[in-house]
């Protein structure tokens, strides 16, 4: 009886575990420029290596720490078919919070969805989702590991685009995921819509993954005893 009371609270213990790894995603939060990038999510990089791109430069890398599947950077005044400015770039990147993000910088795919994947897992990363189709109802946003399980996908009602693509900013939300256990990660980040083509993104921000001292000082200790056991041996 005492084996099976104990295989239960161990099972009980395993899912309780397997639930805490789930990860969670901050906002659709407004942003305007970096420092609306939410507390809870500059929190939980946890003092670790910060990076941010927002594409302006016009000689790259583009892609810093990460890649994106398809797409490209569009940089001031890049223009459609038929003349019109459809750059959205965050707010502030013009050097000024005007409501034009025409003349700054961002990433357009052309596509129903698109992927970040980062070079080395993050400890956690979000991006500015600043245009999507007009015809779009809704934008998912899926976080995978780095043995391509979901960490957490989640749905939101687009109603915050402005169905225009003459480069706006009061549209442009903040996604943030962070991991809700020690030790997990966020390998690629997938944002897709319903309907339609057509998803622009800037400010990727990503903070990343340092080994905990802890895990480093346990595994040292390890070696050394046994490194010890080998020569009480001999």
């Amino acid at each position: 009886m005492l084996k099976k009371y104990t295989f239960a609270a161990l099972a009980l213990g395993c899912l309780v575990a397997v639930n805490a790894q789930a990860a969670t995603i901050i906002g659709p939060s407004p942003y305007l420029a970096l420092v609306d990038a939410p507390a809870e999510f500059t929190t939980a990089g946890g003092g670790m290596p910060f990076m941010a791109q927002d594409f302006e430069d016009p000689d790259g890398p583009f892609e810093m720490g990460f890649s994106i599947n398809v797409g490209q950077r569009i940089g001031p005044n890049f223009t459609s078919g038929d003349g019109v400015p459809v750059t959205d770039s965050v707010d502030a990147d013009d050097s000024a919070i005007d409501g034009d993000g025409t003349m700054g910088s961002s990433w357009f795919a052309p596509t129903m969805s698109l992927t970040i994947t980062f070079d080395e897992p993050a400890k956690a990363a979000g991006f500015v989702l600043t245009d999507a189709d007009p015809n779009v109802q809704n934008v998912t946003v899926t976080a995978f590991d780095d043995a391509g399980g979901v960490l957490v996908s989640e749905t939101y009602d687009a109603s915050f685009l402005d169905d225009v693509f003459t480069g706006t900013t009061q549209e442009d939300r903040f996604f943030g995921v962070v991991p809700m256990a020690a030790g997990e990660a966020i390998a690629q980040i997938t944002v897709s819509i319903d309907q339609g083509s057509g998803i622009e993104i800037d400010h990727v921000q990503f903070f990343k993954q340092v080994p905990e001292p802890a895990a480093g000082l346990m595994l040292l200790t390890s070696l050394i005893g046994l490194t010890s056991m080998r020569r009480r041996r001999r």
